[in-house]
């Protein structure tokens, strides 16, 4: 379930009459999303497209962060194996093996 191990996001609409904020607010505190309050109709993006383009704005700013972060981790981190073992080809040589030829 990606809503457990992602980060997310959620807009509660405090005048929603279909679906009670109350509710909204503990599947939002369940998700563990970051919140946000409107005091908007049941459907803000239609009442206020301006606040969900900031959400979806922000939310996509941390996700290229956390990507960055990751790509940045995979970058410098030390392989495991040698991808050449697995199909019997001869194994790569690192940069230490070019310098000692």
């Amino acid at each position: 379930m990606s809503w457990k191990s992602k980060q997310s996001w959620y807009i509660v609409a405090d005048k929603d009459s279909a679906v009670q904020p109350e509710l909204q607010r503990f599947v939002a505190k369940r998700m563990g999303a970051t919140v946000l309050e409107t005091d908007g109709s049941r459907v803000p993006k239609l009442a206020q497209p301006d606040l969900v383009l900031d959400v979806i704005r922000k939310a996509a700013n941390v996700v290229q962060r956390l990507r960055r972060r990751k790509v940045h981790r995979t970058c410098f981190s030390e392989p495991k194996g040698n991808p050449g073992d697995a199909k019997g080809e001869a194994p790569l040589q690192t940069s230490a093996d070019f310098v000692r030829t």
